[in-house]
């Protein structure tokens, strides 16, 4: 623990400081957060593109909705997905469904680089993302709102709108969005719409409640790979989900936290033969985590349980049911000259017996604002209900699952050396390895549809430089992930694992109107879609840059923002999924206003 550490007051609570706040200065390379202030600045759409503008992030939407999230240049991986620290419903063909959150609820964005701490929860070989739901808000005022309207290219046209009410020292937020666009491809086109509500209890109260239900829909083509087009095949998508939470302290030391979930959702999908068939899939859960810490922040204990239920039926893989259940514990301790951190988990999946999980650090400071910090960590991958049946996300005519697969055995490590030169410029090098038994990866088959197996041993092996700097009103975010790749059973690259990816991010604040700018540029080696690395399957290296312009000002005593985005501005010609071309230049008008 920080030897710098301080209570936080919450009006009439004292509080230790929080546990993401101790990880972050004691494990900083090993986690970038997107902060309410940028999402809001930066007028993002989806999830999706949030998480796309991070260092060493890739957020890809699908054509089906899905977005496929690789961290450090990691291809088809498992990325755990939690909101608000509990697990998000199962990820389909490398896609999670992170976009049916309204922007509007977003607190912040949480990216955890592997090995990720084991509080988190199981699986997470190549990283996790926590999307925090907004709690604690602001209760001065009766009611706070933001309306929002935009349109662009491609038929593109969309809004928005959300507000906070306070009612008797209670917290009330409802939001509401819906859009269209046609689409690049033939069957293309996506319909959606969104909504929300949450709930706060009064902050005097000595349990604090919060809760949120969220309902999404879409209707949309599904257009295939160019070499498997179905320009006839639709889908439909809804679902809902509710969470709620409750947060108290035992006394000044310890503290603890428990949430129950539940999701459900429906999936219509039209093949292009004409067959439809129907997903069903539900989903409820808890999680309790109590987290005791020495006054003098010396050290803390962090330790819960976590239970779940999922179940999918589907009309041609059939129904079925999954349980599990787990306990992890984490020591961290401060001996002054270093930091050290021990944490264990274990989890019992009822169709795949027991899985363990352990990770270890330390972090040891190296003279005046050098760190550096080492990382270990065991963990296993169970199969998803979509891996095994195929249940949801990705069209029937595109990929099918595979009930024989087996878990992912996962050994991960890193070792990271962190500059602080300034409170705002950071330099960090980090070196990491990654060796996989029976990993799951997704083969190509005669009938052009794509299934999963399992590879007997994978390794990957590389280097990430990030950087931060902020000179005046300019301020740099780069990130340059290095690596290679082996499937050791015949010697070939992993799918979807470039050898270098660079991204750079240039903001500003110009002129005496305070536009704001940015520009973020994006360059990739060329990679394999297959197992087998065919040349004809080969996703060609490309460079994508977009721009941004936000120009702030009053409209009728309130704050308001009209901005400008262009994606692709170069109108390049790329992949960044084999058959899925890049949709080309693109762009997004809108208005903003807040009341």
């Amino acid at each position: 623990m920080a030897h710098d550490q301080e209570p936080i007051a919450l009006e009439d609570m004292v509080v230790t400081q929080s546990r993401l706040d101790e990880y972050v200065k004691n494990y900083p390379q090993q986690l970038d957060i997107l902060q309410r202030e940028s999402i809001q600045q930066g007028h993002y759409h989806k999830v999706s593109e949030a998480l796309a503008s991070m260092p060493g992030v890739d957020a890809t939407e699908s054509v089906t909705g899905g977005t496929r999230i690789a961290i450090r240049g990691a291809g088809q991986g498992h990325v755990l997905v939690l909101v608000n620290g509990r697990p998000a419903g199962a990820t389909q063909y490398g896609s999670a469904d992170i976009n049916s959150i309204p922007m509007e609820m977003v607190e912040r964005i949480e990216v955890y680089k592997p090995p990720i701490p084991v509080w988190l929860g199981a699986g997470g070989s190549n990283g996790a993302v926590n999307i925090v739901l907004q709690q604690d808000v602001k209760r001065k005022k009766a009611f706070t709102g933001r309306a929002e309207a935009y349109g662009g290219s491609r038929g593109k046209v969309g809004g928005s709108a959300s507000g906070s009410f306070k009612v008797n020292d209670h917290a009330l937020g409802l939001s509401a969005g819906a859009s269209h666009q046609d689409g690049f491809r033939v069957n293309s086109d996506r319909d959606t719409a969104k909504a929300s509500v949450s709930w706060q209890n009064p902050k005097t109260s000595p349990t604090r409640w919060d809760g949120s239900a969220r309902y999404y829909h879409s209707e949309h083509g599904s257009p295939g790979r160019t070499d498997n087009p179905t320009p006839d095949a639709r889908q439909q998508y809804n679902k809902g989900s509710a969470d709620l939470r409750a947060r108290g302290f035992f006394n000044d030391q310890a503290e603890y936290e428990v949430k129950v979930f539940g999701e459900t959702l429906r999936l219509e999908d039209e093949s292009q033969s004409g067959l439809t068939s129907l997903l069903d899939s539900n989903l409820i859960g808890i999680k309790e985590e109590t987290t005791i810490a020495d006054s003098l922040g010396k050290w803390a204990l962090r330790f819960g349980g976590n239970g779940k239920w999922e179940g999918a039926d589907h009309t041609l893989s059939g129904d079925h049911e999954r349980t599990q259940g787990g306990l992890h514990g984490q020591f961290d301790r401060d001996e002054g000259a270093f930091t050290w951190t021990l944490g264990v988990r274990g989890d019992l999946v009822s169709d795949f017996d027991f899985q363990p999980g352990a990770t270890v650090g330390v972090g040891v400071p190296v003279g005046k604002g050098h760190q550096i910090k080492a990382r270990a960590g065991y963990t296993t991958h169970v199969p998803t209900f979509g891996q095994l049946y195929q249940p949801a996300h990705g069209s029937i005519d595109q990929v099918r699952g595979n009930p024989d697969l087996i878990e992912e055995r996962i050994v991960s490590c890193s070792l990271g050396w962190q500059w602080d030169i300034s409170k705002k410029n950071r330099l960090e090098c980090t070196l990491f390895r990654e060796d996989v038994w029976d990993k799951i990866q997704y083969d190509d088959y005669s009938d052009l549809i794509k299934r999963p197996v399992n590879l007997d041993r994978t390794n990957r092996t590389g280097a990430e430089l990030a950087l931060s700097w902020t000179v005046g009103a300019v301020g740099l975010e780069g990130s340059y992930v290095l690596q290679t790749t082996e499937n050791e059973h015949n010697g070939k690259d992993l799918p979807y694992s470039p050898a270098h990816t660079f991204k750079l991010t240039v903001k500003s604040k110009a002129g005496p109107w305070k536009t704001r700018l940015e520009g973020v540029g994006r360059v990739v080696s060329d990679q394999y879609s297959d197992i087998s690395n065919t040349e004809e399957k080969q996703v060609d290296a490309y460079a994508s840059f977009d721009a941004k312009a936000v120009q702030p000002f009053s409209l009728w005593g309130k704050s308001a923002e009209a901005y400008v985005k262009v994606q692709n501005l170069l109108d390049a010609n790329y992949e960044t999924h084999h058959g899925y071309p890049d949709d080309g230049f693109r762009f997004t008008a809108g208005l903003s206003m807040d009341f």
